[in-house]
């Protein structure tokens, strides 16, 4: 019954679908050694996949799944030049329950790699949950939880910790995921490694990523981070939004411990300017900074990637 299910929704699916090395029970356990959709806009492919559920738990309405786990999940997106667009109905037609996903890794195009995947996943059809979800990748785990209505507006609230260690430093931060699904409010805390906090207004299905960020950075110290640097303690805010194909914004810094350069200190107090980045430019329209003795610097500047 299985194999003949895998050759029809093949068949169905115009090719797009390809199954490989099933094995198990329909009404049971079941495995495939290669799952893969492509169509023309992605490529899912997944490979030694291994679902244990209860098939009498349709009847009362709810896919019942004890396990479901991935040995390797591959995604790959096609680039588009259009703004996907905002989902009309996230409700499914029956209630899931999957006490345990587990995905040992899951690589997205080449752009990331997460590894240790497990969550536990719940809906009645509408509202739809994530509980205990952890992950891992370039050394720094992350884990959290998330809810999500359905219907539009589609109000997402979810949370996730980030530990782990950043250029061999310890790294603490805390996000928070608050909104509707085309217009979300990231907050982030950072308690160890860099103190501060950030504000993002992401819009994922509008032509620009995000709508404005706020960043403020504490207790910042060259020194620790450069060797050779200059020793500082410096507080940094910007704020930025989008334009065009680039981002524009103004930004402040302050140093709380300034100090000349032969003492191994930086001779700047305060350092302020707008920002213009369009590719491989950044241009800085205004800038100005007081220096230790009252002194002042205006100016302006612009820097290119790859410039010497």
């Amino acid at each position: 019954g299985l194999g003949a299910l895998a050759g029809l929704a093949a068949s169905a699916s115009g090719e797009r679908l390809q199954v490989e090395a099933a094995s198990g029970r329909l009404l049971g356990g079941f495995t495939f050694g290669r799952l893969r959709w492509q169509d023309a806009d992605r490529e899912i492919e997944a490979v030694d996949l291994s679902v244990d559920w209860a098939p009498a738990a349709l009847l009362h309405g709810t896919l019942q799944i004890a396990t479901l786990s991935v040995d390797q999940l591959r995604l790959t997106q096609r680039p588009s030049s259009t703004a996907t667009p905002v989902p009309t109905d996230l409700r499914l037609p029956l209630a899931v329950d999957i006490e345990k996903l587990a995905v040992s890794t899951l690589r997205w195009d080449d752009a990331l790699t997460v590894t240790d995947l497990v969550a536990r996943l719940s809906s009645d059809g509408r509202r739809h949950r994530i509980d205990g979800w952890r992950a891992r990748t370039a050394g720094i785990a992350f884990s959290g939880n998330a809810t999500l209505d359905g219907a539009a507006p589609f109000p997402l609230d979810a949370n996730a910790q980030i530990a782990g260690l950043l250029d061999k430093r310890p790294l603490a931060v805390a996000l928070t995921a608050v909104g509707p699904l085309d217009r979300l409010t990231i907050s982030a805390v950072a308690t160890e490694g860099v103190a501060g906090h950030a504000e993002i207004e992401l819009t994922p299905f509008a032509s620009a990523a995000f709508a404005r960020a706020r960043v403020q950075l504490d207790d910042i110290d060259p020194a620790t981070w450069q060797d050779g640097a200059p020793q500082a303690r410096l507080s940094i805010v910007a704020d930025v939004q989008p334009q065009g194909e680039g981002i524009v914004g103004s930004f402040g810094l302050t140093n709380h411990q300034p100090g000349p350069l032969d003492k191994q200190r930086l001779p700047l107090e305060t350092l302020a300017g707008t920002l213009e980045w369009q590719g491989e430019v950044a241009r800085f329209a205004s800038l100005h900074a007081a220096v230790p003795g009252k002194g002042e610097l205006t100016g302006h500047g612009e820097w290119r990637s790859g410039a010497l």
